[in-house]
């Protein structure tokens, strides 16, 4: 499928400075909360928890290498896409990823809100990977059955650079609605669902807003009664309010997506769908406009990449310890290395 060769560069060229930027942050940040020392309970299951969102982004920031290659390449040619078990893998692993990133910042904001809420609550370390092996476990049985049932078939999609469900977009398929349910049910599972956790994350901000505000007037210190646990509190929040930036234009997109579903099912429902004027499936949603295109790149990977490489900046710019872990390894003597968090 031929694209605007402009287009398909500027996408391209994004996508490489993510990946030189993000692959090599990511794995500064995740050095320094590996080799810190955590005494405190809470301290260690937050240190996991940055630590297994650090290791998100990085697979995220390194997963644009397919990517980039099938936006520079003729006609979007995708030489590693048209291996179709690579690109099954990569459908599989971008479906895992992103999902875990929205998972693992819900843990955040909503741990870090427990804390605010009730200072003297002790987090169990062990919620902090087992949660997330539950929800990856979760995710993994979830696409299998899809994949037994039909439902999620992998395929290279030129017009958005990457390999993705098929679902609802076969061609020339004489079963519409069966095809329109297999459609929901992958989008509602892998799409929807994480697209619209952006509300529950935006509550959970504006309640951690409220006590720090709450807080900060009436003098009173926060956690362990201490101006460190303002501040980390503040991290995670700033962390929350760079996820909801980053993601709310797929929440909406995501949104406006599961409308045109249902619309389609009733147009099924009541028969309005009969007869040759309706437009198929695979005209409803595969229309060639390149402008569509172009933005369903942008809203569904390349905020979402960007979303990944930023994170680190904001760990440096909220991290007084971290900025000096950077500082030493640049050179710079006078920089104090503390080897606990």
């Amino acid at each position: 499928m031929a694209g605007n060769p402009a287009g398909d560069y500027i996408i391209g060229s994004l996508l490489v400075a993510i990946l030189y930027i993000g692959v090599p942050a990511n794995i500064l940040a995740l050095s320094y909360f590996a080799t810190r020392r955590a005494r405190k309970a809470n301290t260690r299951y937050f240190r996991i928890i940055y630590m297994v969102i650090i290791a998100v982004d990085l697979i995220i920031c390194l997963s644009m290498v397919p990517v980039i290659e099938s936006a520079f390449s003729p006609s979007r040619s995708g030489a590693m896409f048209n291996n179709q078990a690579f690109c099954s893998l990569w459908g599989i692993s971008w479906v895992i990823f992103p999902n875990m990133s929205v998972f693992m910042i819900c843990m955040l904001c909503t741990s870090r809100f427990l804390i605010l809420k009730r200072s003297s609550i002790q987090l169990k370390v062990r919620l902090a990977w087992l949660l997330p092996v539950i929800f990856l476990c979760i995710l993994l049985i979830l696409l299998f059955i899809t994949f037994q049932a039909n439902i999620t078939v992998m395929t290279y999609r030129a017009q958005f650079f990457i390999c993705g469900p098929k679902g609802y977009e076969a061609k020339k398929d004489s079963d519409q609605r069966g095809t329109l349910y297999r459609g929901m049910i992958s989008a509602i599972l892998f799409t929807v669902i994480p697209g619209l956790t952006i509300i529950p994350v935006s509550i959970t901000a504006v309640f951690s807003i409220i006590y720090l505000n709450r807080s900060r007037r009436s003098s009173r210190s926060i956690g362990s009664c201490t101006r460190r646990h303002y501040h980390a509190a503040c991290t995670v929040l700033v962390v929350t309010l760079v996820y909801i930036i980053f993601n709310l234009p797929f929440s909406l997109c995501t949104l406006l997506f599961l409308l045109k579903v249902l619309q389609m099912k009733a147009n099924l429902d009541t028969g309005a769908g009969d007869g040759a004027s309706e437009p198929s499936l695979q005209e409803s949603f595969a229309q060639e406009n390149p402008a569509f295109d172009y933005i369903t790149v942008v809203v569904f990977i390349l905020l979402i990449a960007a979303n990944s490489v930023v994170n680190p900046f904001v760990y440096l710019f909220r991290m007084v310890n971290f900025r000096m872990y950077v500082r030493h390894l640049l050179g710079d003597q006078r920089a104090a290395v503390i080897n606990s968090l």
